[in-house]
């Protein structure tokens, strides 16, 4: 929905997605004015998966699943 914590993007995002919900009447794809960057660099190394990382992320993932387990068994969940 837009840029985390950019939020005038994330409105705009979300009111264009609402007049397109109202107005189309077969599928269609609408681009948005927005660029998340300048540059596409970003692109190279987003969700990357490779030796460099992968135990990082493993970790990550071991962590989570902790947490998550931790939280269950004190009632709490995810919404």
């Amino acid at each position: 929905m837009g840029k985390p914590f950019d939020t005038k993007m994330q409105a705009t995002t979300l009111r264009l997605a609402l007049d397109l919900v109202i107005s189309a009447t077969a599928p269609v794809i609408q681009h948005t004015p927005f660029r998340w960057s300048e540059s596409e660099a970003w692109r190279e190394n987003y969700m990357r998966v490779d030796d460099s990382n992968r135990e990082a992320l493993r970790l990550a993932g071991e962590q989570n699943r902790q947490e998550r387990l931790a939280n269950k068994a004190k009632g709490l969940q995810r919404n």
